[in-house]
């Protein structure tokens, strides 16, 4: 499989937080697009979904949950890993944000070298689902 650039949308009320992880996610190799609100990121991912989607849990008018359930909801042309952000350390808040849709969680304040280890988890998966649809296309097609 050749070499992919990845995409990734990061969703999160906080500009401090969303410069950031643009900054750290770029220095690592990875497109980043921003967004300020989850209305934004369903505009975002309707027009053109990401490999990846980074997205804060509190948010004005629809929570990271709700995106999360929005992106499930919808027929993509592929999958889009979910790494949800939250502040809450407690333990029935992973559990929610994975029974959302959720791929993965990380807790703020992010620590950049634990984001980009559970993105390389990620991208594996992706690259797995990837040479299953091929493989699965190709079937049809003979």
């Amino acid at each position: 499989m050749s070499e992919t650039t990845w995409n990734v949308l990061v969703v999160d009320d906080c500009e401090a937080t969303r410069r950031y992880l643009k900054l750290m996610l770029e220095e690592n190799g990875y497109q980043v697009r921003l967004c300020s609100d989850a209305a934004e990121a369903c505009w975002e991912i309707a027009s053109r979904a990401p490999d990846f989607i980074i997205s804060d849990w509190q948010m004005p008018s629809m929570d990271g949950a709700a995106l999360c359930q929005w992106v499930r909801d919808r027929d993509l042309p592929k999958y889009v890993y979910f790494i949800m952000m939250t502040a809450h350390e407690r333990f029935f808040d992973a559990v929610d944000g994975l029974d959302s849709g959720a791929d993965d969680y990380v807790l703020k304040p992010v620590k950049i070298a634990e984001l980009l280890a559970r993105i390389r988890c990620g991208q594996r998966i992706l690259n797995l689902e990837r040479k299953l649809r091929e493989q699965a296309e190709a079937a049809a097609a003979s």
